[in-house]
């Protein structure tokens, strides 16, 4: 029985040993990555450094709590840039004071709910405004 089998063209031998070459810098790279990462974390050598990058000091703690006089603040800040600008959504004011849009949806939804701010719209699409200006 006959085999229609398709022969593949030999590759050069210089390009072969390009690729031989790639691979194996490639895979010593990843051991030694592997390596220092591993002492790292193991904290073995003092000179051992991490490459990846170090992590932000302003980030909360694990619980993910935030300190309450600092909601506050961010809080009034909020209530008084919507007196200012009625009628903008959660983005518009997220750039607006200059803090991200994910710190902002806790002091928001508090002051909502305390009747502070009215908003008005469903989503992306919510708008905010001064509850004394209803």
């Amino acid at each position: 029985m006959k085999t229609n089998a398709i022969k593949k063209p030999a590759l050069p031998a210089a390009a072969r040993e390009l690729i031989e070459r790639f691979a194996l810098e490639l895979a010593e790279m990843i051991q030694r990555d592997a390596r220092e990462s591993l002492i790292a974390a193991l904290g073995l050598s003092p000179a051992a450094k991490s490459t990846r990058a170090p992590a932000r000091a302003s980030k909360p703690a694990k619980s993910g709590k935030r300190d309450p006089a600092e909601l506050e603040r961010l809080a009034g800040r909020l209530l008084a840039y919507v007196k200012g600008h009625p009628g903008q959504g959660i983005e518009q004011i997220a750039s607006g004071i200059g803090t991200p849009t994910r710190e902002l949806t806790l002091p928001m939804k508090k002051l909502v709910g305390s009747k502070s701010l009215r908003k008005k719209g469903e989503r992306r699409a919510t708008k905010y405004f001064h509850a004394a200006a209803a």
